[in-house]
């Protein structure tokens, strides 16, 4: 998959800003651009007129920082949902991390950007455009350890952080086909957040 991502500086010096926006890699181009028009709109009604924003939706994000403002690690958590705790039986868990090990892996030898069922859990993988390969792996390995940890046994999370976000689902009786349109719909109006 191609990443959707444009970045961009102006200004000199302490009136330097770096803005980027990026859309998920499996949405159209049609899709990235619905997503990441409202963007802007949401920033200003959210965060007003702050030296920095982060403005993350399931299909989208928006970020934007004037030069001095504080810098946070690539790993910093910025945002994490978990879903209801596993009742659907013993196995969840090591189904879940295996499943984690094929996102690790996938995520690199496919530029930033991965998705797959495996095992009925549906996991999605992305860092941001200009990572490279091995800074996205690092990313993404600290990423699944904060969803084993802070997620436990729930059978859903997404985990952002600053340079990758992961999403995954457990779905015991298959994982339900999706289009990239419908999920970036559904998911975007209810996963919205911001991070001053």
């Amino acid at each position: 998959m191609k990443v959707k991502l444009y970045k961009t500086t102006t200004g000199t010096g302490q009136t330097t800003i770096t803005g980027l926006f990026q859309c998920r890699g499996d949405l159209s181009n049609t899709d990235c651009y619905n997503c990441a028009s409202r963007l802007p709109t949401l920033a200003d009604k959210l965060c007003g007129k702050t030296l920095a924003s982060r403005i993350q939706l399931y299909g989208c994000y928006i970020l934007y920082e004037v030069a001095g403002v504080a810098q946070i690690s690539g790993m910093e958590m910025l945002f994490k949902t978990c879903g209801a705790t596993n009742g659907a039986g013993t196995g969840f868990e090591g189904r879940r991390d295996a499943a984690f090990s094929v996102l690790q892996s996938g995520v690199v030898s496919n530029h930033g950007f991965y998705t797959t069922n495996y095992q009925s859990v549906y996991l999605l993988g992305q860092c941001e455009g200009d990572v490279g390969d091995s800074d996205c792996g690092v990313c993404v390995k600290s990423a699944v350890q904060r969803a084993q940890v802070e997620c436990g046994s729930s059978i859903s999370g997404q985990i952002y952080l600053h340079k990758c976000f992961i999403s995954y689902n457990y779905y015991p009786n298959g994982v339900p086909r999706r289009s990239s349109s419908s999920s970036y719909a559904h998911s975007s109006s209810s996963s919205s957040g911001n991070f001053i």
